[in-house]
């Protein structure tokens, strides 16, 4: 008999154990998959996991880069940084460097990073369906890419980007609104219609005045209603439909 108690507090124990071992595993499972809630992640502006670098050795994409990366770390040298950026970009653009400076330092930091990112990748070759930072875009890769970097997702398709933003005008326009015409869109400098945008196949990113009929035809949109988004770090661009 105490041969039998022994056994049978032995199996007990083994069963304790087991059944403890087997619900800390479980735990585990859940936790991965979702099934326990895992602790609160902030929906707050965070840095992307691969941030935006250069796309090419223009002036223009290193020296956004630079004042990017700046801007990400919130560091004290930001300002000496943008002050390189703005005048390629105003003589790009052909736009006054008083006009770009002002709007530029006073837009939000989402948008900054939002028009910065596009900035780093002028250089980068048009490709039909591609959103790929130093691979390739198309117009619509550019913009969606480039809001997906500030937090905010819009679709990979033109006509799609048109009918989900709000429309404004280029009175009102803002760094990185979305300007459009049938067919193509692109980022605001924020200052009327200059650019940068994703031309067309056998192009490549660049920085544009909006002149003469495009500049009459071109439209404005805001991609958030209310010009302030909350934001999620893991908002990605799709990267494959139309152009």
């Amino acid at each position: 008999m105490q041969i039998a108690a022994g056994a049978g507090a032995r199996c007990f124990h083994s069963n304790r154990v087991s059944r403890t071992l087997i619900g800390a595993a479980l735990v585990l499972v859940a936790t991965v998959v979702g099934l326990v809630p895992s602790p609160a992640v902030s929906t707050a502006l965070s840095k992307p996991a691969h941030p935006a670098v250069a796309g090419s050795n223009t002036a223009v994409s290193v020296a956004a880069a630079d004042a990017l990366a700046a801007l990400w770390a919130r560091d004290d040298t930001y300002a000496d940084k943008l002050a390189v950026v703005v005048p390629l970009v105003a003589v790009a653009g052909k736009v006054s460097t008083g006009r770009l400076a002002d709007a530029w330092s006073t837009a939000s930091r989402q948008r900054m990073i939002v028009l910065l990112s596009a900035l780093t990748q002028v250089g980068v070759p048009y490709r039909a369906r591609r959103a790929a930072a130093g691979v390739g875009f198309d117009c619509s890769g550019l913009t969606s890419w480039a809001w997906a970097q500030g937090g905010r997702y819009l679709p990979h398709q033109s006509l799609r980007q048109i009918r989900t933003i709000r429309r404004s005008t280029k009175a009102e326009v803002l760094p990185a609104d979305i300007l459009y015409y049938p067919g193509h869109a692109m980022l605001a400098l924020g200052v009327g219609a200059a650019m940068v945008h994703a031309p067309y196949p056998g192009r490549s990113v660049e920085v544009s005045p909006a002149t003469g009929r495009w500049e009459r035809i071109v439209r404005v949109g805001t991609p958030d209603g209310q010009r302030a988004v909350v934001v999620s770090p893991t908002t990605t661009a799709p990267t494959t439909t139309r152009p």
